[in-house]
Order: C-alpha cells, then sequence, then structure tokens
C-alpha cells in the first residue's frame, strides 16, 4: 500500500471517524463489527496484525471493545480486510442505528 495515499485517505476520514461522529457505536459494538469481518474473511488475528502493521494483542484489543482505533488505523484494518475505510464506517452506523 502507497503510505502517502494511506495518509491522505486517514486525513479525509479523521473526521469522520472521531469519537462523537460515532455516537450510537460503541466501543465493544465497533469490536463486534470488526470481528465478524475477520471471521467472514478466514483471517486471523495475527494474518490481519501482520497485515497492517501492528501487533495481534492490538487486534485483540479493538475486537473485545478495549481500545478505538485511531482514524489512520482504522482506515489500514478495513483495507486490511478487503473493504473500503467509508464502507466499514457505513456499515457501523448502520450497527448503531439498530442499537
Amino acid at each position: 500500500m502507497n503510505l502517502a495515499y494511506a495518509d491522505d485517505r486517514s486525513s479525509q476520514l479523521a473526521s469522520a471517524l472521531s469519537t462523537s461522529a460515532l455516537p450510537a457505536t460503541s466501543l465493544r459494538e465497533l469490536g463486534r463489527v470488526f470481528t465478524r469481518m475477520r471471521r467472514a474473511r478466514q483471517m486471523t488475528r495475527a494474518y490481519l496484525a501482520k497485515t497492517i502493521g501492528v501487533g495481534p494483542a492490538y487486534i485483540r484489543e479493538v475486537e473485545n471493545g478495549r481500545k478505538r482505533p485511531s482514524p489512520a488505523t482504522f482506515a489500514k484494518l478495513a483495507e486490511g480486510l478487503g473493504i473500503a475505510p467509508i464502507v466499514a464506517l457505513a456499515v457501523l452506523r448502520a450497527v448503531g442505528d439498530r442499537s
């Protein structure tokens, strides 16, 4: 992945991914969505972590609702799962709307 491109995409998503942008989506729901996406692709945490350049423990903490990824990491997580970050954001908003 082109890092300059990723940084540009991340900066574009920064306001959309701020804590206030997803008021109905808890960290727990965020984690559940990413867990489902990862499992649907039959990826291990270790594989996803290596793909996006973080540790497996970080993936576990996001999935367990203990960490909210930064906008840049959110974009990397989505892209590591083969999903456009904006699509992942739309899924999270839809989940939040149902809560």
